[in-house]
């Protein structure tokens, strides 16, 4: 076995943060899961949430659900939710979508959590929600160009 097929054979689990779940954290979500599915990784744990609580158990945003379904991916069956206390034990690794919601998460951690809070690949992914379809089609591409990294760091072991 190789090496990056060792490093991909421990399990891990992911979650993405942004401001209310609809937009950002889970197109991430859903790219992730897709692109470790057709790379035959099946035991990644992938989830999404908010720092806030204005969605909860609302679908994403209509036009992130297009802008995902342009690029191939399926979200339209995920559901906002809060990030919880219990997260940051839970995953291996909580992305803070934007620099806001990373302070956010280091703030509200648990002492003794054992997640590490990392800042998005390749930077902040700004908000689309106020603005049109160029935001979301930019959104996720850089998603997919974070995902990538967030895979290739599987392969090699860092998460």
């Amino acid at each position: 076995m190789s090496e990056s097929e060792s490093a991909l054979s421990q399990s891990s689990a992911i979650l993405f943060v942004c401001t209310g779940n609809i937009c950002r954290s889970p197109a991430a979500e859903g790219v992730l899961r897709a692109m470790a599915e057709a790379e035959g990784i099946s035991h990644l744990l992938v989830d999404s949430a908010g720092t806030g609580n204005w969605h909860v158990g609302e679908p994403p945003d209509p036009r992130a659900i297009r802008a995902a379904e342009i690029r191939g991916y399926r979200i339209s069956h995920l559901t906002a939710r809060s990030a919880r206390m219990d997260d940051f034990n839970n995953f291996t690794v909580i992305y803070g979508m934007a620099e806001e919601h990373r302070r956010a998460l280091l703030a509200h951690a648990p002492r003794g959590a054992t997640a590490r809070i990392l800042p998005f690949p390749g930077g902040d992914v700004a908000d689309p929600y106020h603005g049109g379809d160029e935001g979301f089609a930019d959104m996720m591409r850089h998603v997919e160009n974070g995902c990538r990294a967030i895979l290739n760091a599987l392969r090699r072991g860092e998460l």
